[in-house]
């Protein structure tokens, strides 16, 4: 789920259709920015208690800030596009591997959240680390 802010062209989250093509001034600095909320199988009252730890743990498994890699590699079909041999794409696809799995800065998180009906989501905004805004400007 995209997350709703002015963008390029179109608001972050906006929907253009193009056959067989992608739009950089659509979403501009935002590529791959966005939200999603899993729900889990967590117990609420273990959550809570363990909460502290909990945290802890995400913020040392997780990599957080500009610039960071996932020192975990992860492989994604999304790196077998053709749109990765595009001139101004190809030098970007090892620094937008390395970032995949990490979350970015500013306004970027991870939280853990109760709903109403007291299930456990987890609930992540992640910035687009820098793959956006290369793309746009072609550096």
């Amino acid at each position: 789920m995209a997350d709703h802010h002015k963008g390029y062209a179109v608001p972050i989250g906006g929907v253009v259709a193009y056959r067989g093509k992608v739009s950089p001034s659509g979403v501009g600095y935002d590529i791959g920015c966005g939200n999603k909320a899993v729900l889990t199988d967590a117990d609420a009252n273990d959550v809570r208690a363990n909460i502290r730890k909990i945290m802890d743990d995400v913020w040392t498994l997780i990599s957080f800030g500009v610039g960071q890699r996932n020192e975990e590699r992860v492989d994604h079909a999304l790196f077998d596009s053709d749109t990765w041999k595009l001139r101004m794409l190809s030098p970007l696809k090892e620094m937008a591997r390395q970032q995949l799995g990490t979350v970015g800065s500013g306004n970027h998180y991870v939280d853990i959240f109760a709903d109403e009906q007291d299930r456990i989501w987890t609930g992540v905004h992640f910035g687009s680390r820098g793959l956006g805004h290369k793309t746009a400007t072609h550096s």
